[in-house]
C-alpha cells in the first residue's frame, strides 16, 4: 500500500529523528517522483529539490514516448498481467542476471545510448552497476514490482503546487527516462529550471 506520499512521511520521520528542520532533496531516476512528493507534502521543510533523470507521471500512453521498448514492456506487463505471473517473470529474469551479472550489464548496456555505453564500459562503473540487481532483490522481487506500481499510480499531488525551487536534469539520449518526461514536468512547474 505504499505511495509517493508515504515516502514523504518516512522522510519527515527521519528528519525529525535527526533533528533536521529544513533540508534539500535530490531524487535520481525512480527517486525523482519521491523527491517531488516530499517537496509537496513537506512544503515548510524542503528548501529546494533536484530531480536527475526523474521518472515523470506515467498516466498517459505518450508518457512512455522515447523510452526503450524493453522498459516500456516491463511497465506494461506490471500494469496488465496477474501478480503471480509478473513475480514469476521477474524472479526468473533476476535469477538469470544474478548468475551472470556481467552479461546482465552488457544486455542492459545494449539498450542504452552510446554515451551511457561508454560510461558503463568503465570498470568501476560496470562493477558497481553489476551489484544493483542483487541489492534491489536481496529480500525478493516484490519490492521492485511494488516500486514500479508506485511510479505508475496517480501521484496524489500536482507538481505545479510545489512551492520549493526545482531543478530538473535530463539528457537528450536517455532511453530509460527520456527527456520528454522532464519537459512535461517543466511545463507543469513554470518556476522549475
Amino acid at each position: 500500500g505504499r505511495t509517493l506520499r508515504s515516502t514523504a512521511a518516512d522522510l519527515c520521520d527521519l528528519a525529525d529523528a535527526l533533528a533536521i528542520d529544513r533540508f534539500d532533496v535530490i531524487g535520481v531516476s525512480a527517486g525523482g517522483p519521491h523527491a517531488l512528493a516530499a517537496a509537496h507534502a513537506l512544503a515548510s521543510r524542503v528548501r529546494a529539490v533536484a530531480v536527475v533523470s526523474g521518472v515523470g507521471p506515467l498516466d498517459r500512453e505518450a508518457d512512455f514516448e522515447g523510452m526503450h521498448s524493453e522498459f516500456r514492456a516491463a511497465f506494461r506487463a506490471i500494469e496488465k498481467m496477474p501478480d503471480w505471473l509478473v513475480r514469476s517473470i521477474t524472479w526468473v529474469r533476476t535469477r538469470r542476471a544474478l548468475r551472470n551479472p556481467g552479461r546482465a550489464v552488457a544486455e542492459t548496456a545494449a539498450t542504452l545510448s552510446e554515451d551511457d555505453q561508454r560510461i558503463l564500459a568503465r570498470p568501476e562503473i560496470r562493477d558497481q552497476v553489476a551489484t544493483f540487481r542483487g541489492e534491489a532483490t536481496r529480500q525478493g522481487v516484490g519490492a521492485v514490482i511494488e516500486e514500479a506500481r508506485v511510479l505508475m499510480a496517480p501521484w496524489g499531488f500536482r507538481p505545479e503546487d510545489i512551492g520549493a525551487p526545482v531543478d530538473l536534469w535530463y539528457w537528450a539520449e536517455d532511453r530509460i527516462v527520456p527527456p520528454q518526461m522532464g519537459r512535461r514536468l517543466a511545463a507543469r512547474m513554470p518556476s522549475a529550471v
